[in-house]
Protein backbone atom coordinates (compact mmCIF):
# COMPACT_ATOMS: atom_id res chain seq x y z
CA UNK A 1 0.00 0.00 0.00
CA UNK A 2 2.64 2.32 0.62
CA UNK A 3 4.09 1.87 -2.46
CA UNK A 4 0.43 3.17 -4.24
CA UNK A 5 0.11 6.16 -1.98
CA UNK A 6 2.77 8.52 -0.54
CA UNK A 7 1.11 11.29 1.51
CA UNK A 8 4.02 14.29 2.09
CA UNK A 9 3.43 15.68 4.73
CA UNK A 10 5.96 18.73 6.27
CA UNK A 11 7.38 18.54 9.60
CA UNK A 12 6.99 22.29 10.48
CA UNK A 13 4.66 24.85 10.66
CA UNK A 14 2.96 26.59 8.13
CA UNK A 15 2.81 23.71 4.97
CA UNK A 16 2.82 24.44 1.61
CA UNK A 17 2.86 27.49 -0.08
CA UNK A 18 -0.15 27.52 -3.10
CA UNK A 19 0.94 30.47 -4.98
CA UNK A 20 -0.72 29.24 -8.26
CA UNK A 21 -3.98 28.79 -8.59
CA UNK A 22 -5.74 24.94 -8.24
CA UNK A 23 -7.68 24.83 -11.45
CA UNK A 24 -8.90 21.82 -10.63
CA UNK A 25 -10.27 23.24 -7.37
CA UNK A 26 -12.27 25.93 -9.74
CA UNK A 27 -13.45 22.67 -11.55
CA UNK A 28 -14.71 20.80 -8.52
CA UNK A 29 -16.25 23.85 -7.01
CA UNK A 30 -18.49 24.54 -10.08
CA UNK A 31 -19.76 20.71 -10.35
CA UNK A 32 -20.38 20.71 -6.92
CA UNK A 33 -22.37 24.40 -7.06
CA UNK A 34 -24.45 22.82 -10.13
CA UNK A 35 -24.52 19.74 -8.26
CA UNK A 36 -26.26 21.22 -5.01
CA UNK A 37 -28.69 23.37 -7.14
CA UNK A 38 -29.64 19.73 -9.25
CA UNK A 39 -30.20 18.00 -5.24
CA UNK A 40 -32.90 20.76 -4.36
CA UNK A 41 -34.46 21.04 -7.67
CA UNK A 42 -34.76 17.13 -7.33
CA UNK A 43 -35.85 16.94 -3.51
CA UNK A 44 -39.57 17.54 -4.57
CA UNK A 45 -42.75 15.97 -3.29
CA UNK A 46 -42.52 13.59 -6.36
CA UNK A 47 -39.35 12.10 -4.55
CA UNK A 48 -41.14 12.09 -1.21
CA UNK A 49 -43.16 8.32 -2.14
CA UNK A 50 -43.57 6.88 -5.58
CA UNK A 51 -46.71 5.73 -3.84
CA UNK A 52 -48.54 9.33 -4.64
CA UNK A 53 -47.03 10.46 -7.69
CA UNK A 54 -45.70 9.32 -11.16
CA UNK A 55 -43.10 6.15 -10.76
CA UNK A 56 -41.06 7.18 -13.71
CA UNK A 57 -40.98 10.99 -12.01
CA UNK A 58 -39.65 9.51 -9.01
CA UNK A 59 -37.04 7.14 -10.92
CA UNK A 60 -35.75 10.60 -12.67
CA UNK A 61 -35.24 12.34 -9.56
CA UNK A 62 -33.95 9.77 -7.67
CA UNK A 63 -31.55 9.36 -10.32
CA UNK A 64 -30.77 12.57 -10.71
CA UNK A 65 -30.47 13.35 -7.03
CA UNK A 66 -28.44 10.11 -6.64
CA UNK A 67 -25.61 11.14 -9.01
CA UNK A 68 -25.22 14.74 -7.31
CA UNK A 69 -24.72 13.31 -3.27
CA UNK A 70 -21.43 13.88 -3.77
CA UNK A 71 -21.11 17.86 -4.19
CA UNK A 72 -21.88 18.55 -0.48
CA UNK A 73 -18.95 16.40 0.51
CA UNK A 74 -16.54 17.54 -2.25
CA UNK A 75 -17.34 21.31 -1.03
CA UNK A 76 -15.84 20.19 2.22
CA UNK A 77 -12.74 18.31 0.80
CA UNK A 78 -12.05 21.14 -1.29
CA UNK A 79 -12.02 24.28 2.25
CA UNK A 80 -10.24 21.78 4.12
CA UNK A 81 -7.76 21.37 1.08
CA UNK A 82 -7.03 25.15 0.95
CA UNK A 83 -7.66 26.37 4.26
CA UNK A 84 -4.99 23.53 5.91
CA UNK A 85 -2.34 24.03 3.21
CA UNK A 86 -1.74 27.45 3.39
CA UNK A 87 1.53 28.93 3.64
CA UNK A 88 0.75 32.09 5.36
CA UNK A 89 0.90 32.69 8.84
CA UNK A 90 -2.17 33.53 10.32
CA UNK A 91 -2.83 34.17 14.32
CA UNK A 92 -6.14 33.11 15.26
CA UNK A 93 -7.70 36.33 15.92
CA UNK A 94 -6.34 36.85 11.98
CA UNK A 95 -8.03 33.58 10.87
CA UNK A 96 -11.24 34.62 12.56
CA UNK A 97 -11.83 38.12 11.56
CA UNK A 98 -11.16 37.06 8.04
CA UNK A 99 -13.43 34.50 8.42
CA UNK A 100 -16.34 36.89 9.98
CA UNK A 101 -16.22 38.93 6.66
CA UNK A 102 -16.64 35.77 4.34
CA UNK A 103 -19.09 33.54 6.49
CA UNK A 104 -20.82 35.93 9.09
CA UNK A 105 -21.91 38.26 7.84
CA UNK A 106 -23.46 36.50 4.62
CA UNK A 107 -24.94 34.28 7.30
CA UNK A 108 -26.49 37.41 9.51
CA UNK A 109 -28.05 39.08 6.32
CA UNK A 110 -29.10 35.83 4.82
CA UNK A 111 -30.77 34.63 7.72
CA UNK A 112 -33.11 37.70 7.82
CA UNK A 113 -33.78 37.54 4.25
CA UNK A 114 -34.53 34.13 3.95
CA UNK A 115 -36.40 34.36 7.77
CA UNK A 116 -38.73 37.57 5.51
CA UNK A 117 -39.00 34.76 2.83
CA UNK A 118 -40.33 32.55 5.10
CA UNK A 119 -42.98 34.72 5.86
CA UNK A 120 -43.99 35.44 2.62
CA UNK A 121 -44.62 31.16 2.06
CA UNK A 122 -46.09 30.68 4.98
CA UNK A 123 -48.70 34.10 5.49
CA UNK A 124 -47.26 34.27 8.98
CA UNK A 125 -46.06 37.81 10.11
CA UNK A 126 -42.38 38.11 10.81
CA UNK A 127 -41.82 37.73 14.51
CA UNK A 128 -38.08 38.82 15.64
CA UNK A 129 -37.80 36.52 18.41
CA UNK A 130 -39.06 33.71 16.71
CA UNK A 131 -36.44 34.66 14.14
CA UNK A 132 -33.79 34.91 16.51
CA UNK A 133 -34.50 31.48 18.09
CA UNK A 134 -34.99 29.84 14.47
CA UNK A 135 -31.30 31.65 13.86
CA UNK A 136 -29.97 29.86 16.90
CA UNK A 137 -31.88 26.23 16.68
CA UNK A 138 -30.81 25.97 12.71
CA UNK A 139 -33.76 26.32 11.55
CA UNK A 140 -34.01 29.73 10.05
CA UNK A 141 -34.18 27.22 6.07
CA UNK A 142 -33.52 23.72 4.64
CA UNK A 143 -29.88 24.80 3.21
CA UNK A 144 -28.32 26.93 6.61
CA UNK A 145 -26.97 23.63 8.04
CA UNK A 146 -23.98 23.88 5.54
CA UNK A 147 -23.47 27.25 7.50
CA UNK A 148 -23.28 26.22 10.44
CA UNK A 149 -21.08 23.14 9.66
CA UNK A 150 -18.54 25.57 7.95
CA UNK A 151 -18.44 27.73 10.90
CA UNK A 152 -18.03 24.90 13.59
CA UNK A 153 -15.42 23.39 11.23
CA UNK A 154 -13.66 26.81 10.94
CA UNK A 155 -13.42 26.81 15.01
CA UNK A 156 -11.25 23.95 14.55
CA UNK A 157 -9.38 24.81 11.97
CA UNK A 158 -6.27 26.49 13.59
CA UNK A 159 -6.00 23.55 15.81
CA UNK A 160 -6.72 21.07 13.13
CA UNK A 161 -4.09 22.58 11.16
CA UNK A 162 -1.29 22.78 13.72
CA UNK A 163 -1.84 18.74 14.07
CA UNK A 164 -1.05 18.65 10.54
CA UNK A 165 2.03 20.47 10.52
CA UNK A 166 3.26 18.80 13.12
CA UNK A 167 1.88 15.17 13.00
CA UNK A 168 3.80 12.27 11.21
CA UNK A 169 2.24 11.43 8.26
CA UNK A 170 1.04 7.86 10.21
CA UNK A 171 -0.90 9.19 12.65
CA UNK A 172 -2.49 11.69 10.20
CA UNK A 173 -3.53 8.81 8.12
CA UNK A 174 -4.69 6.66 11.60
CA UNK A 175 -6.96 9.46 12.50
CA UNK A 176 -8.51 9.75 9.27
CA UNK A 177 -8.90 5.79 9.58
CA UNK A 178 -10.98 6.05 12.63
CA UNK A 179 -12.99 8.68 11.55
CA UNK A 180 -13.61 6.47 8.45
CA UNK A 181 -14.65 3.61 10.06
CA UNK A 182 -16.91 5.24 12.79
CA UNK A 183 -18.47 7.43 10.29
CA UNK A 184 -18.63 5.80 6.68
CA UNK A 185 -18.76 2.01 7.87
CA UNK A 186 -20.34 1.12 11.01
CA UNK A 187 -23.81 3.14 10.07
CA UNK A 188 -23.31 0.76 7.48
CA UNK A 189 -22.97 -2.10 8.97
CA UNK A 190 -25.58 -1.47 11.69
CA UNK A 191 -28.23 -1.05 9.22
CA UNK A 192 -26.99 -4.06 7.43
CA UNK A 193 -27.46 -6.13 11.13
CA UNK A 194 -29.96 -4.39 12.75
CA UNK A 195 -27.72 -4.08 15.43
CA UNK A 196 -25.95 -0.69 17.40
CA UNK A 197 -22.19 -1.32 17.80
CA UNK A 198 -21.95 0.59 21.53
CA UNK A 199 -18.69 1.60 20.86
CA UNK A 200 -19.40 4.16 18.04
CA UNK A 201 -21.46 6.01 20.67
CA UNK A 202 -17.95 6.29 22.43
CA UNK A 203 -15.58 7.28 19.44
CA UNK A 204 -18.38 10.47 18.43
CA UNK A 205 -16.05 12.93 18.27
CA UNK A 206 -14.57 11.72 15.10
CA UNK A 207 -17.49 11.65 13.64
CA UNK A 208 -18.69 14.35 10.94
CA UNK A 209 -17.75 16.55 8.54
CA UNK A 210 -14.76 17.69 10.01
CA UNK A 211 -13.04 13.91 8.54
CA UNK A 212 -14.06 15.58 4.76
CA UNK A 213 -12.06 18.69 5.73
CA UNK A 214 -8.67 16.56 6.70
CA UNK A 215 -9.63 14.07 3.95
CA UNK A 216 -9.74 16.75 1.17
CA UNK A 217 -6.18 17.90 2.38
CA UNK A 218 -4.59 14.33 2.62
CA UNK A 219 -6.04 13.58 -1.22
CA UNK A 220 -4.34 17.00 -2.54
CA UNK A 221 -1.23 15.92 -0.94
CA UNK A 222 -0.96 12.76 -2.29
CA UNK A 223 1.17 10.86 -4.37
CA UNK A 224 -1.60 7.91 -5.82
CA UNK A 225 -0.58 5.05 -7.90
CA UNK A 226 -2.20 4.49 -10.96
CA UNK A 227 -3.46 0.72 -9.92
CA UNK A 228 -5.00 2.20 -5.99
CA UNK A 229 -6.57 5.12 -8.37
CA UNK A 230 -8.38 2.56 -11.09
CA UNK A 231 -9.40 0.50 -7.57
CA UNK A 232 -10.92 3.92 -5.92
CA UNK A 233 -12.41 4.96 -9.69
CA UNK A 234 -14.29 1.24 -9.93
CA UNK A 235 -15.59 1.79 -6.45
CA UNK A 236 -16.90 5.39 -6.98
CA UNK A 237 -18.47 4.39 -9.98
CA UNK A 238 -20.12 1.50 -8.25
CA UNK A 239 -21.61 3.70 -5.21
CA UNK A 240 -23.22 6.47 -8.04
CA UNK A 241 -24.93 3.33 -9.44
CA UNK A 242 -25.80 1.42 -5.67
CA UNK A 243 -27.03 4.56 -4.87
CA UNK A 244 -30.21 5.22 -6.90
CA UNK A 245 -30.99 1.54 -6.82
CA UNK A 246 -30.47 0.85 -3.10
CA UNK A 247 -32.60 4.00 -2.12
CA UNK A 248 -35.61 2.32 -4.52
CA UNK A 249 -34.92 -0.95 -2.32
CA UNK A 250 -35.28 0.87 0.84
CA UNK A 251 -38.01 3.08 -0.08
CA UNK A 252 -40.05 0.07 -1.74
CA UNK A 253 -39.72 -1.57 1.68
CA UNK A 254 -40.86 1.27 3.77
CA UNK A 255 -44.43 1.14 1.72
CA UNK A 256 -43.13 3.94 -1.39
CA UNK A 257 -42.12 6.78 1.63
CA UNK A 258 -38.18 7.46 0.47
CA UNK A 259 -35.97 6.25 2.85
CA UNK A 260 -32.63 8.26 1.84
CA UNK A 261 -30.45 6.21 4.02
CA UNK A 262 -27.69 6.11 1.16
CA UNK A 263 -28.02 9.49 0.09
CA UNK A 264 -26.05 10.37 3.42
CA UNK A 265 -23.02 12.46 2.74
CA UNK A 266 -21.31 10.74 5.36
CA UNK A 267 -22.33 7.47 4.19
CA UNK A 268 -19.94 5.36 2.72
CA UNK A 269 -21.18 4.85 -0.80
CA UNK A 270 -21.40 9.09 -1.38
CA UNK A 271 -17.86 9.18 0.53
CA UNK A 272 -16.25 6.94 -2.12
CA UNK A 273 -17.79 8.70 -4.89
CA UNK A 274 -17.15 12.00 -3.57
CA UNK A 275 -13.16 10.27 -3.38
CA UNK A 276 -13.42 9.26 -6.81
CA UNK A 277 -14.11 12.45 -8.44
CA UNK A 278 -11.63 14.50 -6.46
CA UNK A 279 -8.94 12.42 -7.58
CA UNK A 280 -10.07 12.27 -11.30
CA UNK A 281 -10.21 15.86 -11.46
CA UNK A 282 -7.05 16.48 -9.48
CA UNK A 283 -5.21 13.58 -12.06
CA UNK A 284 -6.53 15.62 -15.01
CA UNK A 285 -4.06 18.42 -16.88
CA UNK A 286 -6.84 21.14 -16.82
CA UNK A 287 -4.32 23.59 -18.02
CA UNK A 288 -3.50 21.53 -21.37
CA UNK A 289 -7.50 20.54 -21.94
CA UNK A 290 -8.27 24.11 -21.73
CA UNK A 291 -5.41 25.85 -23.24
CA UNK A 292 -7.31 26.61 -26.27
CA UNK A 293 -10.69 27.66 -24.54
CA UNK A 294 -9.70 31.42 -23.94
CA UNK A 295 -13.42 32.17 -22.40
CA UNK A 296 -14.21 28.67 -20.79
CA UNK A 297 -11.54 29.31 -17.88
CA UNK A 298 -12.30 32.64 -17.07
CA UNK A 299 -16.04 31.75 -16.80
CA UNK A 300 -15.17 28.72 -14.38
CA UNK A 301 -12.92 30.57 -12.23
CA UNK A 302 -15.97 33.40 -11.76
CA UNK A 303 -18.46 30.51 -11.21
CA UNK A 304 -15.74 28.83 -8.53
CA UNK A 305 -15.11 32.62 -6.97
CA UNK A 306 -18.90 33.66 -6.66
CA UNK A 307 -19.84 29.51 -5.67
CA UNK A 308 -20.73 30.58 -2.02
CA UNK A 309 -23.06 33.56 -3.14
CA UNK A 310 -25.23 31.47 -5.69
CA UNK A 311 -25.51 28.64 -2.71
CA UNK A 312 -26.88 31.04 -0.66
CA UNK A 313 -29.56 32.87 -2.98
CA UNK A 314 -30.70 29.85 -5.55
CA UNK A 315 -33.51 28.57 -3.48
CA UNK A 316 -34.96 31.68 -3.47
CA UNK A 317 -35.30 31.58 -7.33
CA UNK A 318 -36.18 27.89 -6.94
CA UNK A 319 -39.29 28.74 -4.94
CA UNK A 320 -40.01 31.22 -6.83
CA UNK A 321 -39.97 29.89 -10.33
CA UNK A 322 -41.96 26.83 -8.99
CA UNK A 323 -44.62 29.26 -7.46
CA UNK A 324 -44.82 31.52 -10.59
CA UNK A 325 -44.28 28.85 -13.83
CA UNK A 326 -46.28 26.27 -14.82
CA UNK A 327 -43.47 24.16 -16.47
CA UNK A 328 -41.19 24.75 -13.22
CA UNK A 329 -44.17 22.87 -11.59
CA UNK A 330 -44.74 19.01 -10.71
CA UNK A 331 -47.11 18.48 -13.17
CA UNK A 332 -44.57 19.05 -16.02
CA UNK A 333 -42.59 15.47 -16.54
CA UNK A 334 -39.11 15.55 -14.70
CA UNK A 335 -37.40 14.77 -17.48
CA UNK A 336 -38.18 17.73 -19.13
CA UNK A 337 -39.15 19.68 -15.82
CA UNK A 338 -35.56 19.33 -13.77
CA UNK A 339 -32.73 20.40 -16.41
CA UNK A 340 -35.17 23.49 -16.97
CA UNK A 341 -34.87 24.38 -13.44
CA UNK A 342 -31.67 23.56 -12.99
CA UNK A 343 -30.14 25.88 -16.11
CA UNK A 344 -32.85 28.60 -15.21
CA UNK A 345 -32.24 28.65 -11.14
CA UNK A 346 -27.93 28.33 -11.84
CA UNK A 347 -28.07 31.33 -14.40
CA UNK A 348 -30.74 33.35 -12.69
CA UNK A 349 -28.16 33.00 -8.95
CA UNK A 350 -25.17 33.91 -10.86
CA UNK A 351 -26.59 36.61 -12.25
CA UNK A 352 -27.72 38.29 -9.25
CA UNK A 353 -24.44 37.35 -7.61
CA UNK A 354 -22.06 38.98 -10.20
CA UNK A 355 -24.93 42.47 -9.89
CA UNK A 356 -24.49 42.50 -6.00
CA UNK A 357 -20.90 42.01 -6.06
CA UNK A 358 -20.89 45.09 -7.85
CA UNK A 359 -22.95 47.28 -5.63
CA UNK A 360 -20.57 48.25 -2.52
CA UNK A 361 -23.04 48.00 0.38
CA UNK A 362 -24.31 44.89 -0.89
CA UNK A 363 -20.96 42.97 -2.31
CA UNK A 364 -20.71 41.53 1.50
CA UNK A 365 -23.62 39.96 1.07
CA UNK A 366 -22.01 37.38 -1.70
CA UNK A 367 -18.43 37.44 -0.80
Amino acid sequence: MSNLVRVKVEQSYPIKSEKKRVIYADILRVLATLAVINIHVTSSYSLASFTTTNLTDWWVENLFNSLSRWSVPIFFMVSGMLLLQTKKEETVGQFFRKRTQKVLVPFFIWGLIYGLVKTRYTGVPFDLTVFLKELVTGKIYLHFWFLYTIIALYIFTPIVKFFIAHAKKQLIMYALGIWFVSTCCIPLLERSLHVNFYISSKISFTEGYLGLFVLGYVLSRAEIGRKLRLVLYAAGISSLAAIPLLTYVLTAKNGGKLDGFFYNYLGLAVVLASTAIFIGSKSVNWEKRLENSKRLLPFLRTVSDVSFGIYLVHLIFLAELGRGFEIFQLQTPALLRVPLTNLAVFALSLITVLVLQRVPLLKKMVP
